[in-house]
C-alpha cells in the first residue's frame, strides 16, 4: 500500500517512520509557512528568478505561466520553498536546474485543481 500512496497522493517526502516527526516539525516552522509573503515578487531580483523558473517550466512541460496572478505564483513557491527547507528564491532557481523532476512538481502546484477537468480529453468524450 506504501506505494500506492506515494503514487496516488504525490508525497513530498519518503523518509523512515522514525524521521518522520522531525520532517514534520521542520516541514510546519519553515519561515514561509509561519509568515507567508515573504517573497516579493515585484522586487527585480525576484522578477528575474520568476523569469528562470517560468523558462524552466516551460521547457519542461510547456506550459507558461507566466501570466499567472502573481498571488498564486507566490503561495505555491512559497510552498516548494518549504518542502525542500529552502529560504531564497536563487535558490531554489538552482534546485530547478538541478533536479528536472521539481519542474514538473512546481507544474502540479500551480495547476489549479478544477480545471483539470478541462484538460481531461476523457471527461469530454463522455460529455459528447
Amino acid at each position: 500500500m506504501g506505494l500506492t500512496w506515494i503514487a496516488l497522493f504525490s508525497a513530498i517526502q519518503i523518509v523512515p517512520v522514525e524521521k518522520m516527526p522531525q520532517t514534520l516539525l521542520e516541514y510546519i516552522r519553515h519561515s514561509f509557512l509561519s509568515s507567508p509573503g515573504k517573497i516579493k515578487l515585484s522586487e527585480t531580483n525576484a522578477q528575474q528568478q520568476l523569469n528562470k523558473m517560468y523558462n524552466l517550466i516551460r521547457t519542461a512541460t510547456g506550459h507558461d505561466f507566466s501570466k499567472y496572478k502573481p498571488n498564486t505564483i507566490q503561495r505555491r513557491i512559497e510552498r516548494r520553498l518549504a518542502v525542500h527547507q529552502l529560504e531564497k528564491l536563487s535558490d531554489y532557481v538552482v534546485f530547478l536546474q538541478k533536479t528536472p523532476s521539481e519542474s514538473k512538481a512546481l507544474f502540479k502546484d500551480l495547476l489549479i485543481g478544477v480545471t483539470s477537468f478541462f484538460r481531461d480529453p476523457q471527461a469530454f468524450k463522455i460529455l459528447a
